[in-house]
């Protein structure tokens, strides 16, 4: 499994240069708006969209085909995706991390994103590229691609009806509980709730590949 993932942050590297140019627009954009919010954001989607384009590369030349002839097991190559995903996921919730804290120093910090809300918007996005990635084994990233914008819009609709029901006041999940205790067990609420999304979508990945007619 090492050196797969060594083989694929090598080729999430060779688009070093695109994804900085990326980022940087994003935070010209977001130091003349004054919100560091979208940038925060956009970190974490781009760590999911550098996995679509790892799987897009492989796909291109036939990659897992010429795995499976090498002492790779199934189990491995589909794991190893998971592991990628989570990897990237993180490092992008890492980056938007640091924009909070940098975000904070400026005077016109709106004090929007706080660790518990990139946990959250975290979650959902690996929750989404977890979804997504039993269709790319099964039918292709392109294909996958539009599973993926239908689970972020049912998802991000759903947050937006939450979000009008409640008339964006807060809302207290655990009554009677301190709020940073609140915070800790959402955040411990959302782990497990990705953990079995990820051992259900890692099962279902593993026999899609098992039983695919390479």
């Amino acid at each position: 499994m090492k050196g797969l993932l060594i083989k694929d942050l090598c080729s999430i590297s060779n688009y070093k240069k695109q994804y900085a140019l990326i980022l940087a627009f994003i935070c010209v954009w977001s130091i003349l708006s004054k919100s560091f919010s979208f940038l925060a954001m956009y970190s974490i989607l781009l760590g999911g969209m550098m996995v679509l384009s790892v799987m897009s590369m492989d796909e291109a030349v036939h990659f897992n085909r010429y795995a499976l002839t090498m002492p790779i097991s199934v189990k491995t190559l589909v794991k190893e995706k998971y592991v990628l995903v989570c990897i990237c996921i993180g490092a992008g919730s890492l980056l938007a991390l640091i924009v909070e804290v940098i975000a904070m120093s400026t005077p016109w910090y709106e004090g929007t994103i706080e660790w518990v809300v990139i946990n959250c918007i975290s979650a959902f996005f690996l929750i989404a590229y977890t979804i997504t990635l039993p269709i790319i084994f099964k039918y292709g990233v392109e294909k996958a691609r539009y599973v993926y914008m239908a689970v972020m819009l049912v998802m991000g609709g759903a947050i937006g009806i939450s979000v009008y029901l409640t008339r964006n006041t807060a809302v207290m999940l655990f009554d009677g509980i301190p709020h940073p205790m609140d915070n800790l067990l959402l955040t411990g609420g959302l782990w497990i709730l990705d953990a079995i999304v990820i051992v259900i979508s890692c099962q279902v990945s593993l026999k899609v590949v098992r039983d695919k007619e390479w």
